[in-house]
């Protein structure tokens, strides 16, 4: 390991996310390890954000504020400044569990060997618009067939398998972190798991706003890499297209009775399915 490098290097891509975006930069700056190189790319944003960064700035190694290609192209971008030895992606929406990077420490000092490693942790999902404050578990696994089961937010990969499998795919507008993932698995890359919950992760992000389009590209991805015909497929179909047409029923319903409406029904469904916070 390099002692000229940081050990972790944090990246947050952002357009227009003055709603949450300061949570994000304290969940990273107030973090219990140090010292974190931190580092945001805004794709040109027109409200505060830019002046939320400024005030940060001197907790920031590097920012820019420039037009890109979308949010896998601001990552690329933020993968190319980083100087760290581990590298770990924090949307704007979410945030980090105040202990996270330290647990990633003790992990990376336990291994004989890091290059070539993914480390990575459950996340919490948070519904805040339904229920404010309630967060729901989500156990991170390899199950690659049913999508991303290892959500971006919670790894942290080492900068040797950026520079072997290269940066990710701007082909995919909405599932590149999927693809990249799968490209991780077939290449034998070790994912190494701390135990415990270290990303919270709000519902709304770009994956939950155009779903449909998202799931369409994992679809594409899953026959690239397994083929039209194969178990994963069959799988992947399975476990996506009935949660899709859900939430399209979900969509219509909103259409059909209204916004307030739905969000009552969803809550009462909660209040009948109660599941452990």
């Amino acid at each position: 390991m390099s002692l000229e490098r940081p050990l972790i290097t944090v990246i947050t891509v952002v357009f227009n996310g003055e709603k949450h975006l300061e949570q994000a930069i304290q969940s990273v700056i107030n973090q219990n390890y140090n010292p974190i190189e931190y580092i945001v790319i805004d794709g040109g944003s027109t409200d505060g954000t830019p002046d939320i960064i400024r005030k940060y700035e001197n907790r920031i190694a590097a920012w820019i504020s420039e037009p890109d290609k979308g949010i896998f192209d601001a990552m690329n971008k933020g993968i190319g400044k980083a100087s760290g030895e581990f590298i770990g992606m924090l949307n704007a929406d979410d945030w980090y569990e105040p202990d996270i990077l330290g647990k990633v420490k003790e992990k990376i000092t336990g291994l004989e060997e890091i290059e070539n490693r993914v480390i990575y942790c459950d996340h919490y999902w948070c519904d805040e618009e339904l229920s404010p404050g309630n967060k729901v578990g989500r156990k991170a696994g390899m199950k690659y067939w049913k999508g991303m089961t290892i959500s971006h937010q919670s790894m942290f990969v080492h900068r040797s398998v950026y520079e072997k499998l290269g940066l990710y795919h701007l082909e995919y507008r909405y599932a590149s972190d999927y693809e990249f993932f799968l490209r991780m698995i077939k290449a034998g890359v070790v994912f190494e798991k701390i135990p415990g919950y270290g990303v919270n992760f709000r519902k709304g992000g770009t994956g939950d706003r155009y779903m449909n389009r998202s799931i369409t590209e994992v679809s594409r991805i899953v026959r690239r890499y397994f083929g039209a015909f194969s178990k994963e497929y069959g799988l992947f179909l399975a476990t996506n297209r009935l949660p899709s047409m859900l939430g399209n029923a979900r969509r219509l319903l909103t259409k059909l009775i209204g916004k307030e409406k739905t969000d009552r029904l969803r809550k009462l469904w909660r209040q009948v399915n109660r599941r452990k916070p």
